[in-house]
C-alpha cells in the first residue's frame, strides 16, 4: 500500500513539474510572439491608411457585437428568472388558498399543477 502511494506521488509531483515547465516554455515565448506582431503591425499602421481604417472600424464593430449579445444575454437571463418567479408565486398563492379554505393538504391539485408546469 505505502509503495502505491509512493507512486502516486510521483506521479502527480513528475505531472506537476512537467506542466510548469511548458507553462514556462510557452510564457516565455509569448512575448517575442507579440512583439513581433506587433512590428508587423506597427509597419501597416505608418504607412497605410486603409489599413488603419479598416483596423479600426473591425474593433468598434467587434465591441458593437460584443456589448449587444451581452445585453441581450443579460437580458434573457432577467426575464426568464422573473417568470420563475412569477410561476412559483402564482402556484404558492393558488396552494395557500386552497389550504386555508379546505384545511388540508390538496395532493390531487398539487398534481395538476406539477403535470401542468412540467416539473418532474
Amino acid at each position: 500500500m505505502i509503495k502505491i502511494l509512493k507512486l502516486l506521488f510521483m506521479i502527480i509531483f513528475r505531472s506537476i513539474k512537467i506542466t510548469i515547465f511548458i507553462s514556462k516554455t510557452i510564457l516565455s515565448f509569448i512575448p517575442s510572439l507579440l512583439a513581433k506582431i506587433l512590428k508587423k503591425f506597427g509597419k501597416r499602421f505608418k504607412f497605410s491608411i486603409t489599413f488603419k481604417i479598416t483596423v479600426i472600424y473591425a474593433l468598434i464593430f467587434s465591441i458593437l457585437i460584443f456589448l449587444l449579445s451581452t445585453g441581450i444575454l443579460i437580458g434573457f437571463r432577467r426575464f426568464l428568472i422573473n417568470q420563475a418567479s412569477n410561476n412559483v408565486e402564482k402556484n404558492n398563492q393558488i396552494i395557500s388558498t386552497y389550504i386555508h379554505e379546505k384545511s388540508e393538504l390538496p395532493k390531487n391539485i398539487i398534481d395538476e399543477i406539477v403535470k401542468s408546469d412540467d416539473i418532474c
